[in-house]
């Protein structure tokens, strides 16, 4: 029996010559041609059908085969690494000081030649007291014991109305009238031609009674108290003691220290025009000290005065005088009080005779207010102003 083989050398299965009857519907396979060679259109190939990378070499080859064509790849990715261009840095946003580089120039320089900023002795102070007060016991630390206070409850007899007898409901009283009338007598009754001087104690005669008449007479009005006046910050050359003592001392600063203190961290937020004049102690006023103490760059006073106005001051104008024994200047012995000074933050600073209009300079102001480095002038313009008005500054921005 004659057996017929294939191209390949198999024999051919006897049942491959017959031929079946095929229902209607069905196709018969053998009919149909098919070429090999066309795969289809590349976008009907399966995703994960892509050419392997080392198809050209079989698993029969040696490792040598394996390591050239390792070398090959890793220099091509390394030369198409080399080739491509480094990614761009991002672009600060508007609460980093990057944001400003004028600015943002001006701070690093102040730093580089100050080097780092000393420590805050008012939170060494403060963690000193805390630990005293752990140490001492709660009912010996008289800090941690409040006094009690006695509450006294007025009883009106039975049938009294608690009014006033000249109250009337028909009459119209002070906030009766409208908004815009209120404030025309706010701007008469607060605002001053003269400025708040507190060297030569001008433009403090201003009712202190009106903003006690209720809650809502004393917000509206002290925007116009501190917010439309002038303020001069200035030492004081009074002198102020005991009875016992022989040689009573200057007030210093400490009467501008206790008038912050008295309206509080909200009223300083609304002062937006002031004058600062830095002047030195007389040695009248402290014998028996050096002239190196005396001056104001040590002055504790002023150091709080500083920091108050750094942290909750929203100043618009700031006119600064020195009129110290000797020129302020970089140096390690200021560093203290040019990083307190540095702090204050305005729109728009100059310098000069602070008694005097924002704008004005003359030659006078140059002698006796003028006391000053000409470089560290130019840094402190870059450093204390903002890069952009308040009103559009970024909240978040720190320097």
């Amino acid at each position: 029996m004659n057996t017929q083989l294939k191209p390949s050398g198999r024999p051919v299965r006897a049942a491959r010559a017959k031929r079946s009857s095929l229902a209607s519907g069905f196709i018969d396979s053998s009919t149909l041609k098919i070429d090999s060679d066309d795969e289809g259109d590349e976008n009907e190939r399966p995703k994960y059908a892509h050419k392997r990378r080392f198809d050209s070499i079989s698993t029969s080859d040696n490792e040598d085969d394996f390591a050239t064509a390792r070398t090959q790849n890793s220099a091509a990715a390394s030369s198409r690494e080399s080739s491509s261009s480094p990614s761009p840095e991002p672009e600060p946003m508007p609460w980093e000081l990057k944001y400003y580089p004028k600015t943002h120039s001006a701070v690093e320089k102040f730093r580089k030649i100050l080097g780092a900023a000393p420590p805050d002795t008012n939170n060494l102070n403060t963690a000193a007291k805390a630990i005293a007060d752990a140490l001492i016991p709660v009912s010996l630390n008289p800090r941690t014991v409040a006094p009690k206070k006695l509450i006294v409850k007025l009883r009106l007899p039975p049938g009294s109305i608690d009014k006033n007898a000249s109250f009337d409901p028909k009459k119209v009283g002070f906030m009766d009238f409208p908004g815009e009338l209120r404030n025309q007598i706010y701007l008469l009754a607060f605002k001053d031609k003269k400025q708040i001087n507190f060297k030569a104690r001008t433009g403090f005669s201003h009712s202190a009674g009106f903003l006690g008449v209720n809650k809502t007479v004393y917000n509206e009005a002290r925007k116009f108290l501190y917010g439309e006046n002038r303020f001069i910050f200035d030492q004081s050359t009074s002198r102020l003691g005991s009875y016992f003592e022989n040689h009573w001392k200057e007030t210093n600063y400490g009467h501008i220290r206790q008038f912050l203190t008295s309206i509080g961290p909200e009223n300083i937020s609304l002062i937006t025009d002031l004058g600062f004049n830095f002047e030195d102690a007389t040695p009248s006023g402290h014998p028996g000290t050096t002239m190196n103490s005396r001056r104001y760059e040590r002055n504790q006073d002023l150091y709080w005065i500083l920091k108050k106005l750094a942290r909750h001051g929203k100043l618009e104008k700031l006119k600064l005088g020195f009129s110290g024994r000797r020129a302020l200047r970089f140096s390690k012995f200021n560093a203290a009080f040019l990083y307190a000074l540095a702090a204050v933050k305005t729109d728009k600073i100059s310098f000069g005779d602070p008694h005097s209009d924002f704008a004005y300079e003359c030659h006078w102001d140059s002698v006796h207010y003028g006391r000053v480095d000409i470089e560290l002038k130019d840094t402190l313009k870059g450093v204390m102003v903002r890069p952009q008005p308040l009103k559009l500054l970024d909240p978040r921005l720190e320097f």
